[in-house]
């Protein structure tokens, strides 16, 4: 897959050790975008109470909540 994204990396529910450094984004496996705060937790950018069914998506996730319930979890590509 990488071959066809280049610039991408992707965590699975096994990769609990947040990356150094952590992307500011990540893209869940349902593309939604996750962004990190400046306490280290995650939250769903697209996040809408009347249109999301699952409560959870509401949360502020640490890295290891967020790619066990979420992953695989994909950066965005890298500029150059």
């Amino acid at each position: 897959m990488s071959e066809l994204h280049p610039g991408r990396t992707t965590w699975a529910p096994t990769d609990q050790e947040e990356p150094v450094p952590a992307p500011a984004e990540v893209v869940d496996g349902e593309g939604e975008t996750w962004t990190r705060t400046g306490n280290g937790t995650w939250y769903m950018l697209s996040f809408n109470p009347a249109t999301c069914e699952d409560e959870r998506d509401a949360d502020y996730l640490t890295w290891r909540e967020l790619v066990d319930e979420y992953g695989p979890l994909t950066s965005h590509a890298r500029t150059r």
